[in-house]
């Protein structure tokens, strides 16, 4: 991780953890391991039905890690086309 926000700095990573537990987990490994001292978010739940365009962009600018579940991320990039893959160096997969 370190490695791709280093290299990418203007891109950002992403993590797609099945559950939210794990994407609690996984975003507080990364708070505690990462040297680069990521800016990491959390994407879960309901509520991020409701986010918009101007929501993704606004997470896009102020994180550089972003953690969800496969819903949020799945829908983000597909059903709304929110985020596009450009926009991340390295794409995660947990279990």
């Amino acid at each position: 991780v370190d490695y791709f926000l280093r290299v990418h700095p203007d891109l950002a990573v992403v993590f797609i953890a099945p559950t939210v537990v794990l994407v609690s987990q996984q975003a507080s490994y990364l708070r505690r391991y990462c040297a680069s001292g990521p800016k990491v978010v959390e994407l879960v739940g309901l509520e991020m039905d409701f986010w918009t365009q101007a929501s993704w962009d606004s997470c896009m600018e102020k994180f550089n890690c972003l953690v969800g579940t496969p819903e949020v991320i799945r829908r983000a990039l597909t059903v709304m086309r929110y985020l596009q893959p450009s926009r991340f160096s390295l794409v995660v997969f947990d279990e």
